[in-house]
């Protein structure tokens, strides 16, 4: 399976203009790729985040593209327009479904399930990116704040959408297995 990005026109027809016939297949790693989210930026730039096996780990990683108008990849975002986020050892991503927003300043803000880097921990996971796709240091630990429901870290806490109230606050709703 490979993310596909499609932008119809207002009459449902594949827009021409977004990658020459309106669909954009791409990969990240190509190994178990799966895209679940968007957002559209102001500049109308396109944010897609996914999930996709690193090879050199076999671990999963949440992914975001940034891509211009026209379906190419945007260059100032991670210089390649690409951006990976580690979720520590996640082996598995069953029942996982990451979203993204943006922020009223225009960060990049991802929710799923996952945890700091070289542990097995299935907490609600949040990352913020900034607009050069790289995580900003100053929202929880590098960039990231995990949040662990069950007091388990066996057990998943599964964060799958989420909100921003006037104050920037962050709502995320999900599950707890």
């Amino acid at each position: 399976c490979f993310p596909v990005t499609i932008r119809h026109l207002l009459s449902i027809v594949p827009d021409s203009s977004f990658s020459g016939d309106g669909i954009l297949p791409f990969n990240f790693y190509n190994n178990i790729d799966r895209g679940f989210g968007v957002a559209i930026q102001p500049d109308q730039k396109i944010i897609m985040v996914g999930l996709s096996k690193r090879p050199s780990s076999g671990y999963f990683e949440l992914c975001f593209v940034r891509l211009n108008p026209d379906g190419t990849p945007d260059t100032t975002f991670s210089s390649d327009g690409y951006a990976y986020v580690d979720l520590g050892n996640q082996q598995s991503i069953g029942g996982q479904t990451p979203s993204v927003k943006l922020d009223s300043q225009g960060r990049i803000v991802a929710v799923c399930s996952g945890g700091l880097t070289g542990t097995f921990d299935l907490d609600i996971f949040v990352c913020r990116l900034l607009s050069d796709g790289t995580l900003d240091n100053t929202f929880g630990v590098a960039g990231i704040r995990t949040v662990d429901m069950t007091g388990a870290a066996t057990q998943p806490d599964l964060g799958s959408a989420f909100d921003f109230d006037i104050h920037g606050n962050i709502y995320i709703v999900g599950d707890l297995s």
